[in-house]
């Protein structure tokens, strides 16, 4: 029997947490255009605060939570990322390359969490290039990738054959990025949260934006 989504154990515990420079570009243009005053959730921070520290920076009440990479209660303070998630409510909250990470039945659990704890919601996620990656590990033969699709994907699929023949067409690596595919760097899949009826807000081919906003 296969389904449409891993619904395996999670992969991960926190390790693509990326220290880096700065906010990730589509935060440095969310801080622009969010109202003063505005108090911010950044669900799934990271270890090293970026989105949070750059948006507190700029005068907005921030906590920052993370279950792996948290290290205490406070998650307001600058650099600060509480593994507690905070009994209060936000006008906005965020996830930056969080929901890309997990299995589908751990991103129902994120953005349902992050509903109920803020007005409005903003998932920013990577997009197209996570296919253009896996396509390139399919084709070259890595071992990570495609013991997972072997394993985890094919097993039920008519599309067994075709991975076995070399023979896959995009659409149904496509389908195995929206799946789920753990790789060397850890785990990674296409979301989709227009089915949820989230509405797209920006993107291009490495990213997507998704809000609850309309208009």
């Amino acid at each position: 029997m296969n389904t449409a989504f891993y619904d395996g154990p999670s992969l991960e515990e926190g390790g693509t947490s990326i220290r880096g420079r700065g906010p990730a570009p589509y935060v440095r243009r969310l801080a622009e255009q969010l109202e003063p005053g505005t108090t911010i959730l950044d669900y799934g921070a990271g270890r090293y605060a970026r989105n949070a520290d750059f948006l507190r920076k700029l005068g907005f009440t921030v906590y920052a939570y993370d279950p792996f990479n948290g290290r205490g209660k406070d998650g307001y303070r600058m650099g600060a990322v509480s593994r507690l998630l905070p009994c209060r409510h936000f006008d906005l909250g965020l996830t930056c390359y969080v929901l890309n990470v997990v299995p589908e039945s751990v991103e129902s659990q994120i953005v349902a969490e992050v509903a109920g704890l803020s007005d409005e919601q903003l998932h920013v996620t990577r997009s197209m290039d996570i296919f253009d990656s896996i396509k390139n590990a399919l084709q070259r033969g890595d071992e990570t990738v495609c013991a997972f699709f072997e394993e985890h994907y094919a097993p039920g699929r008519r599309v067994a054959t075709a991975f076995r023949e070399g023979r896959l067409t995009d659409r149904q690596i496509v389908a195995f990025c929206r799946f789920g595919v753990q790789t060397s760097r850890g785990f990674q899949r296409i979301p989709d949260l227009e089915a949820k009826g989230f509405n797209v807000a920006g993107g291009g081919r490495g990213y997507r934006a998704f809000t609850t906003e309309t208009g």
